[in-house]
């Protein structure tokens, strides 16, 4: 999987270059990087993350680490325009071998097999699962000046309150997603 390269369009060619340049009257586009986090637990079902970027952008990128087996977003910007329709898993707009853990059977419980071995599989976890490419954006996302990007993530499996020491004091259960929107930026002349 490779990046996509900047390609300008005719408009965009007539006010900016790809790189910049000293013997060149226009400016070179710049790429950035916006991270965000969605963090998620039993009191906090829903959480939103909002990119205002100042200059016109395209953002043509997204990529994630964290929980992307249970969590699922839904992105909009701040005019209104829907880019996802509704939530989505993060598992299926990022390629490579995550799987979709809405189809995974789960098995709650242990089973014994064997000579006493016991084996369990855990809901949200399966071996060799992992991100290997970013999700792109075709055709990018355009966002004016002073525009914001909205990335609003929940559960799609509920967290619990779990006891670790004692009864008592349950400990609440977390989820957490880290991401990158990657864009290209259009610095004013």
């Amino acid at each position: 999987m490779f990046w996509p390269r900047l390609r300008l369009t005719k408009a965009e060619a007539a006010r900016w270059i790809e790189y910049n340049n000293p013997d060149v009257k226009q400016k070179g586009v710049i790429y950035r990087t916006y991270a965000g986090e969605i963090a998620l637990s039993t009191t906090n079902k829903e959480d939103t993350e909002n990119l205002q970027i100042s200059r016109r952008a395209r953002c043509f990128a997204l990529t994630a680490s964290g929980d992307v087996n249970n969590i699922e977003v839904q992105i909009y910007d701040s005019a209104g325009e829907q880019y996802t329709m509704g939530f989505l898993p993060v598992s299926l707009l990022l390629l490579g071998a995550v799987p979709d853990f809405r189809s995974v059977p789960q098995i709650y419980g242990q089973t014994n097999w064997g000579i006493g071995a016991t084996f369990e599989m855990v809901a949200g976890f399966v071996n060799g699962a992992d991100t290997v490419a970013p999700h792109i954006f075709e055709p990018n996302i355009v966002l004016d000046p002073n525009q914001t990007i909205s990335i609003k993530g929940r559960c799609m499996h509920a967290l619990h309150d779990t006891d670790t020491i004692t009864p008592s004091t349950p400990v609440p259960e977390t989820a957490l997603l880290c991401f990158n929107l990657h864009v290209w930026e259009f610095p004013i002349e």
